[in-house]
């Protein structure tokens, strides 16, 4: 199983992550660069990643062979699934 990082904010992982947000964005840099706050910036993150879907996030998953198992470790805030519908 390939497991992959969603979530800007996460600190570390007991196991080692095949694909990493953090490596596109993370949650500190916007926060510090931006000045905004922690909620705000995972919005801003995740509207980030979604303007990335086709070039970062495609790019890296077309590494994988389609009989891989593949997890998605995703931020679990409500606010941030139910920002724009």
């Amino acid at each position: 199983m390939h497991v992959f990082n969603l979530d800007p904010a996460v600190e570390h992982f007991n196991n080692p992550v095949a694909m990493d947000i953090r490596e596109l964005i993370s949650l500190d840099d916007v926060m510090e660069e931006l000045g905004m706050r922690s909620n705000g910036g995972l919005i801003y993150c995740m509207e980030h990643l979604k303007e990335n879907l086709d070039d970062w996030l495609a790019e890296e998953l077309d590494n994988y062979l389609d009989d891989d198992y593949l997890g998605f470790y995703h931020p679990g805030e409500f606010m941030v699934k139910d920002r724009k519908g």
